[in-house]
């Protein structure tokens, strides 16, 4: 069984928190609300999951993998507006097929024992809205002789009227668990704490009563724990706390003295300060969301709540390794840098070391916390990354000027071309979110890729690929492949 599982969208009311998961990634109790689905499908039958993506695509790739973990295959696809991501599907249901083909929403879980594919024809699965009426849960069976046509840029409603149209029949499910945001994951939690849902895989073991306790728990004997509980792998609660009913702590929590947490949800390598109550709200590191009032502040007092999954250390190592090997490089061509620059001054008109403001990277999405330096090269008309290739006009013009620049700190030799607070405006969110949270470099992937002037996909393909990638292994492969290409030991890609 073939299925197209759609991972598209963010965390609906709570823009913060869409910036470090997507809705399908928020964690029901030890593992991804998406995890769930794909141990259901796999349950039920799937061989093949092609996964579709747009919201933080690199999280769910190097999450799940190549699928071996679950003995199935799983393919990545990348699509550019989450409302309209089913050009795979219409590709698909285009090409031919012996098997049904499930469409599944990956913030929507059917709770049923199987999908019924025994049934010979294509199904809609309707769920309650709430008011007792009936909507299209975002889940299809497609036979395997059922070749609706389906357009590339159809959105939910178009797709639910063609499938329709095309002698789909409607088939209601009798309860479904959805998460979109995080008022839609405290009502899941609440089901699943009310073993509302047996069947889904967690590894805490339970104690007592509806009291859930993973390995190498610690819990304060003056602590109070009211059912139902969920405490993950190296929880820590401390002296006089009060955790529940219906909370679920991450692995790697810690809970202070005297805090009072119910009817909420902690994500992993969470703290929580002394003497705080927590009710109806999502705690994600330093990230707060009170779904009783609906409101989410992100708290800058790591004393109050915190993230205990920081690694300052390994950052500032990799930092003080990029700039030591920068100012090794920039000793060894110093001589070069000179000449280049006597030979400018010389014959050139205008500035030798044009420059633009570019933002720091990275950064956080907020633009007050952007920071801006001079990018100098000696490019006539400024830098323009996008366009850089790798020949030797680009080592001598950007490379050994920009060494002073990786020297300085404010760059890698590695990482995401430079842009400036404008073009990083006006780039698609997610493909801001990438940008921010990446490193600025001299050599780019894309530039060793796909030549001197990449598309805008191939840049954006590029660019995500190079943030799932990226390390100290893969920036001295790229760095290699660089130097390959300069010296003509490895081809470089076409100009088209």
């Amino acid at each position: 069984m073939k299925v197209l599982l759609l991972a598209t969208r963010g965390v609906d009311q709570a823009p913060v928190l869409s910036e470090r998961l997507g809705a399908s990634m928020l964690p029901l109790l030890d593992r991804p609300f998406l995890q769930h689905g794909v141990e259901c499908l796999v349950r039920w039958g799937a061989t093949e999951i092609d996964f579709i993506l747009c919201h933080l695509p690199e999280k769910v790739e190097a999450f799940f993998g190549t699928g071996e973990r679950w003995g199935c295959r799983f393919r990545y696809h990348l699509v550019r507006d989450p409302e309209r991501p089913f050009r795979p599907l219409a590709n698909a249901l285009a090409s031919h097929r012996e098997t049904p083909l499930v469409l599944a929403d990956g913030e929507v879980l059917p709770l049923v024992e199987n999908l019924g594919m025994s049934v010979d024809s294509s199904r809609l699965l309707m769920e309650d809205n709430g008011s007792g009426e009936t909507r299209w849960s975002g889940w299809a069976v497609i036979s395997s002789g059922h070749c609706p046509a389906v357009e590339a840029t159809a959105d939910a409603t178009d797709l639910e009227a063609a499938l329709i149209n095309a002698g789909a029949m409607e088939e209601e499910l009798p309860a479904t668990l959805t998460v979109r945001d995080p008022t839609t994951l405290l009502h899941a939690t609440r089901t699943i704490l009310d073993r509302g849902v047996p069947h889904l895989m967690h590894t805490a073991r339970e104690v007592e009563e509806k009291i859930w306790l993973s390995r190498d728990v610690g819990i304060h004997p003056t602590a109070r724990i009211t059912p139902p509980v969920y405490l993950d792998e190296g929880c820590r609660i401390g002296k006089l706390a009060d955790i529940g009913p219906y909370a679920v702590l991450g692995k790697g929590c810690v809970v202070d003295e005297k805090t009072c947490i119910r009817d909420s949800v902690v994500l992993p390598m969470s703290y929580i300060g002394k003497d705080l109550s927590l009710e109806g709200s999502v705690v994600d590191k330093n990230c707060l969301v009170n779904t009783s009032i609906g409101s989410e502040l992100t708290v800058t007092d790591a004393f109050i709540i915190g993230n205990l999954a920081e690694n300052e250390l390994r950052h500032r190592l990799a930092r003080l390794g990029s700039r030591i090997t920068g100012v090794f490089l920039l000793v060894v061509f110093s001589p070069l840098l000179i000449t280049t620059l006597s030979a400018l001054s010389l014959f050139r008109k205008g500035p030798c070391l044009p420059h633009l403001n570019v933002v720091s990277l990275p950064t956080l999405a907020d633009e007050t916390h952007w920071h801006t330096f001079a990018f100098a090269t000696c490019e006539a008309k400024g830098p323009d990354p996008a366009t850089w290739e790798a020949r030797w006009w680009h080592f001598f013009l950007v490379f050994l000027p920009g060494l002073i620049h990786v020297v300085r700190g404010r760059m890698r030799l590695v990482g995401l071309g430079p842009r400036t607070t404008d073009a990083i405006r006006s780039l698609p969110e997610d493909w801001r979110h990438i940008t921010l949270t990446g490193k600025g470099g001299l050599i780019t992937e894309a530039m060793l890729h796909f030549g001197p002037r990449p598309g805008e996909d191939e840049l954006y393909a590029a660019e995500t690929v190079y943030t799932v990638s990226s390390g100290p292994l893969y920036d001295a492969k790229l760095l290699l492949k660089y130097a390959g290409q300069l010296l003509g030991v490895i081809p470089r890609p076409g100009k088209p």
